[in-house]
């Protein structure tokens, strides 16, 4: 057992020096910040509250420049829209990506107040204070050639924003639609992933109706309209996109910018190949293969382990006091972090670290694909519809894994580190993880294997009537899933997201059939079939 240990260790060595190599390379090679300019802005909204935002230029663009409004959609931030941003400015245009008030860095919203109720409003405002940022800085932007993009929440921003501002020329909403005319807004995109879940495809069908003339008739993904008079119009689906990944998808991405050109009249830009997404795929290696050769390094030296606990400190105390980059620090804590809770683990369980590591990477991977099977048969009237969308669909499968893991990250380094762009601050839930796994190593991770084991298992017994006698381990499960439960439900409710859902008793049970009552119904099947026991065993 302790040669195939060393044959293992030496293999993950080989794969980590390979990851290493290759993502230096691809980095390189495919590095789109090489002429951008990426500056952090805080702008005052009429409220007097904070909005921070990215501004992303092309450094050798002539002034004045064509400028880009990116709006996020709710429970995401600007980081969303960092690869639309990144590759508008690659293009040619000023992007600016920015967090609306209750999101990201920017201002918080009253939490005794219904959420929907003040964003409805607070959006508008922020989005207004973006545009007079832009009016008053007419040296650097275009004030003829204003366009802006929302996804989700954001969509409807977008919309309703630009009806009342005739002087943006172009207006996308990715993912969701709101009752327009053909006047306005100026030059509309309705994009759309194939797969999406929240808004139905032919509900948002519907809603383009109302930005045609009457008795006109546009076939989708045709362009209608004309560019010069601010009518056109679009309806276009990605084959490889659904609602979450929509803001992501590379088809979605060059089609936008591509729309965006067209309607602000840029004749001499083109948009370019994509680089954002290789360069991610780059990091990503470097990342896996940084961290392959760190828990190697500090394989049986738990002393050494332990002491990652003080560099991030003092990362995080230099980055506060201005010594260091505050986002780059950020992102060396998220890495450091990670290498001191997977190096105790493997300190403790060594021979078989490597076997628990493929097991929770197979449980991941069934999520995954459970999901994306939901996914994909929740529109299955739509692909029946259009057959040829059936090719995209390994393409869409690799996408989905990639950029569903992309958006979780985003959104955990929301709650990890609230702020990252001037100073650090590190929320107290991830100052209290820290503070355990140093002084009392792989505990955290000890508790979630056992939480993991004792669900795995209970959902793997024969189902019974009532609770009968539980066991103290099925106890201690039922009782924190029914406290993670109940705060789920009390965040919600105080944010007014379920009282809204529950208005549209229709919409609310089949996304709960899809979101809950499917998933967990396809985990137990699978988890209950013997080809899985097989395949369990034989990692």
């Amino acid at each position: 057992m302790l040669m195939a240990l060393k044959n293992q260790l030496k293999r993950g060595i080989w794969l980590g020096l390979i990851l290493l190599t290759l993502g230096i390379t691809l980095s390189v090679v495919f590095n789109p910040y090489t002429n951008l300019n990426i500056q952090t802005l805080t702008i005052i909204n009429k409220n007097q509250e904070k909005i921070v935002g990215k501004l992303y230029t092309p450094k050798m663009a002539k002034v004045p420049l064509p400028v880009v409004i990116l709006c996020h959609g709710i429970t995401n931030s600007k980081q969303h829209s960092h690869l639309l941003a990144v590759e508008f400015a690659r293009s040619g245009l000023a992007a600016i990506a920015f967090d609306f008030g209750g999101f990201g860095e920017s201002y918080s919203l009253e939490k005794s107040k219904n959420l929907l109720e003040q964003l409805s409003v607070t959006t508008q405002e922020d989005t207004q204070a973006i545009f007079d940022y832009i009016q008053t800085n007419n040296r650097l932007f275009d004030l003829n050639k204003i366009a802006i993009v929302g996804h989700s929440m954001g969509g409807n921003t977008a919309l309703i924003f630009s009806q009342n501002h005739p002087n943006i020329k172009s207006t996308v909403s990715l993912s969701f639609g709101s009752e327009v005319n053909h006047n306005f807004p100026s030059n509309l995109l309705f994009a759309v992933g194939l797969y999406e879940e929240l808004n139905p495809i032919r509900q948002l069908k519907e809603v383009f109706k109302s930005a045609l003339p009457s008795q006109v008739e546009c076939n989708y993904m045709e362009i209608c309209g004309d560019f010069a008079s601010g009518t056109a119009r679009q309806f276009l689906i990605s084959p490889t996109a659904d609602h979450f990944t929509a803001p992501f998808d590379p088809y979605l991405i060059e089609k936008i910018i591509l729309w965006t050109i067209k309607a602000l009249n840029l004749t001499n830009t083109q948009v370019l190949s994509l680089k954002i997404h290789s360069f991610i795929i780059a990091q990503l290696c470097v990342f896996i293969g940084s961290l392959i050769w760190g828990i190697h390094c500090l394989y049986n030296k738990p002393l050494w382990s332990r002491s990652l606990g003080i560099l991030i400190l003092i990362l995080w105390l230099s980055s506060n006091s201005k010594i260091l980059d505050a986002d780059w620090s950020s992102l060396v804590i998220y890495f450091l972090a990670i290498l001191l809770f997977l190096t105790n683990y493997a300190n403790q369980n060594k021979h078989l670290f490597i076997k628990k590591i493929k097991i929770a990477s197979l449980y991941v991977g069934l999520f995954l694909t459970i999901i994306f099977i939901i996914t994909v048969f929740s529109n299955i009237p739509e692909i029946v519809s259009r057959p040829h969308y059936l090719i995209d669909l390994p393409r869409f499968f690799i996408q989905f894994v990639f950029f569903i893991s992309y958006n979780f990250i985003l959104k955990i380094r929301l709650v990890l580190t609230p702020n990252y762009s001037y100073s650090l601050s590190i929320s107290w839930l991830f100052g209290i993880l820290l503070m355990i796994e140093t002084l009392f190593p792989t505990k955290i991770l000890n508790f979630l294997e056992f939480i993991s084991i004792s669900i795995i298992n209970w959902l793997r017994q024969p189902f019974r009537l009532g609770l009968g006698r539980l066991s103290r381990q099925e106890g201690i499960t039922l009782a924190l899933l029914g406290i993670v439960l109940t705060i789920i439900i009390i965040i919600r409710w105080r944010e007014g997201l379920l009282r809204e859902a529950l208005e549209m008793p229709n919409i609310f049970g089949i996304l709960l059939i899809k979101t809950v009552f499917l998933p967990i119904f396809l985990i137990v099947s699978t988890l209950r079939s013997r080809w899985f026991h097989h395949l369990e065993a034989s990692v």
